[in-house]
C-alpha cells in the first residue's frame, strides 16, 4: 500500500516540532507507544529534504535511552524495520487517516509497532 507523503507546511514546521518535543519529553505514555507515536508524527511533519528517517529512527533511540529502556546498548531500530520494510511503510501510513483512534485501521497499525 503504496500512499504519497504530503509533509507538513513550512510555516506550520516550527510549532509541530515544539509540540513534538514536549511530547518526546512527557512521560505519560509506555515508552514504547511514545517512540512509535514520536517517530510516526516526525515522519509526518517531514522537516528536511532529506534524512527524516534517519532522524526519525535516532529519536526512537534518543526516547528508550532517556526513558531507561535502553541505557546502555540498543540495536539499531533501522535493522529491525529494513526487516519488514513494506510493514514499516504501511504502518507509518496508517497513522495518517482520519478517523477515531479506536477504529480497525488504528488498531492496525499499532499491532504492525507491537505485533512483532
Amino acid at each position: 500500500m503504496q500512499r504519497r507523503l504530503r509533509p507538513a507546511a513550512p510555516r506550520s514546521r516550527p510549532a509541530l516540532i515544539d509540540d513534538l518535543v514536549a511530547f518526546s519529553n512527557d512521560d505519560s505514555l509506555p515508552a514504547v507507544a511514545q517512540a512509535a507515536i514520536a517517530h510516526a508524527q516526525f515522519e509526518t511533519i517531514h522537516p528536511f529534504v532529506d534524512g527524516n528517517g534517519r532522524t526519525g529512527r535516532a529519536l526512537v533511540h534518543l526516547i528508550f535511552r532517556r526513558r531507561g529502556v535502553a541505557p546502555r546498548v540498543l540495536p539499531p531500530v533501522s535493522l529491525i524495520l529494513a526487516t519488514w520494510a513494506q510493514d514499516y511503510i504501511d504502518g507509518l501510513a496508517v497513522t495518517r487517516y482520519r478517523g477515531l483512534a479506536t477504529s480497525k485501521a488504528a488498531s492496525e497499525g499499532i499491532n504492525l509497532w507491537i505485533g512483532r
